[in-house]
């Protein structure tokens, strides 16, 4: 990352040192003043609690479906279909808009969080493949939240304003981790 941000240079809001403007801690805060930064933010962390949550899981919801067969193998394809969620929610986006394709993946995910439990008399491979679909949806809407809050964000705090929102969203996916496997290992 070093490499390539002195490769390519300061971007076009880049003012440090031109302006006379001198950094703030408390400045990053006004980014959240704006109600659409906000509101992409927010959902950027309702976003990490479900994905680090679920990635939490994944191994335990495999386990049973692939008796006998590597589950390692099946749990890594269940969350790497991850990859094929965000490539065509990147896709979609360009087309129907970011905070469209963000609240379909939201609402994707959130059906399998409500659907699944009540799968357990279903055929193994009915499963895993709602898994993967799973797998698919719950990531897909990353990019885009990010992608909203740059936009909406003032454009001085755009670094500042998603660094944050990253340092919060992987805060909170701490206490989801720690719930998650508190949780299941009570049952």
């Amino acid at each position: 990352g070093a490499i390539l941000v002195l490769v390519t240079g300061d971007g076009p809001h880049a003012t440090l040192g031109t302006g006379g403007a001198r950094p703030s801690w408390g400045s990053v805060m006004h980014a959240f003043r704006v109600p659409t930064f906000r509101a992409a933010a927010f959902g950027y962390f309702g976003h990490m609690w479900e994905l680090y949550a679920f990635w939490t899981l994944v191994p335990y919801l495999v386990a049973p479906l692939v008796k006998g067969a590597p589950d390692a193998a099946a749990s890594f394809g269940v969350i790497a279909a991850g990859f094929a969620g965000s490539l065509a929610a990147g896709r979609l986006a360009r087309r129907f808009g970011s905070a469209r394709v963000a609240a379909a993946a939201l609402a994707a995910s959130g059906t399998m969080c409500v659907l699944y439990p009540f799968t357990d008399t279903w055929p193994a491979y009915v499963r895993l493949a709602l898994l993967v679909f799973w797998g698919t949806a719950v990531v897909a809407d990353s990019a885009q939240f990010s992608n909203i809050s740059s936009q909406t964000c003032p454009p001085h705090l755009i670094g500042s304003a998603l660094a944050a929102q990253n340092a919060i969203g992987f805060a909170i996916s701490i206490f989801s981790i720690s719930l998650v496997t508190q949780l299941f290992g009570a049952e």
